[in-house]
Order: C-alpha cells, then structure tokens, then sequence
C-alpha cells in the first residue's frame, strides 16, 4: 500500500477517456482536453488572503503569485485555444485581485 501511495503522490497527471474525449487530471487543478485544446480549471479564490486578514488570520499576498505563476506554466506548456475557470475564481466580493488577474490574462493573450 505505501508503494501505491508513493507512486500517486509522484503523479503529475492522471489521463482518461470519458465518452470518447480524452481528458487529463492534473496536479494544478486542472483538467486538459487535449483534442479539444481546452483547459478547465478550478477553485482558484483569488482574494483569499486579504478576506481571511480582515478576519485577524495572516496570510500572506503573495499565495496567489504562486496561483498566476501555475496557470503561466500551463498556458506556456499547453498553450491552450481556451480557457474555463469552473467556479471558486474570487474567495469574495470584488477585491484588489481582479486587477492583478486582468494584467496576468492581458500578458498570456498570446497564447
């Protein structure tokens, strides 16, 4: 059994075909559909950190550069034709995020 939980902690994707459209699980919580060039991702709560300060709970601005520079990598590597985002983007009402997610988005229009 540790053998198994080793190898799935190591996985950076897990790939399947539902209803005849190959889909990838990745480890970004993301989900690929290569034939489709469409990338689906999820649960990304932009704004978490400045909503959870203003409760007392530090936690630092910079979590969400890690979340830009994921969805970087994957929009270099995948290079896809477009993007869902599945729900959960902003952890609440408007918050200063939306302008650093529409930067991040103006400079990845290339793709």
């Amino acid at each position: 059994m540790h053998e198994v939980n080793n190898s799935i902690n190591n996985l950076t994707q897990v790939s399947f075909e539902f209803d005849g459209i190959a889909l990838s699980i990745r480890k970004e919580k993301a989900v690929w559909m290569p034939a489709l060039k469409v990338l689906l991702i999820a649960d990304l709560h932009f704004g978490k950190a400045a909503h959870f300060r203003k409760s007392g709970i530090p936690i630092p601005e910079p979590i969400h550069d890690a979340d830009l520079s994921q969805l970087n990598k994957l929009q270099e590597e995948l290079q896809p034709t477009q993007t869902y985002f599945l729900g959960d983007l902003f952890h609440s009402d408007w918050n200063s995020q939306w302008d650093y997610f529409n930067v991040f988005f103006e400079s990845v229009s290339h793709y």
